[in-house]
């Protein structure tokens, strides 16, 4: 489902997921 950060454009389709999904999926602590 996540795309890496080196993916061209992988930031903002990250930034789409983190607002359905909640940051606690990128950043497991």
């Amino acid at each position: 489902l996540l795309r890496s950060g080196n993916v061209d454009g992988g930031h903002e389709w990250n930034g789409r997921v983190l607002d359905q999904y909640g940051d606690r999926i990128f950043y497991r602590r």
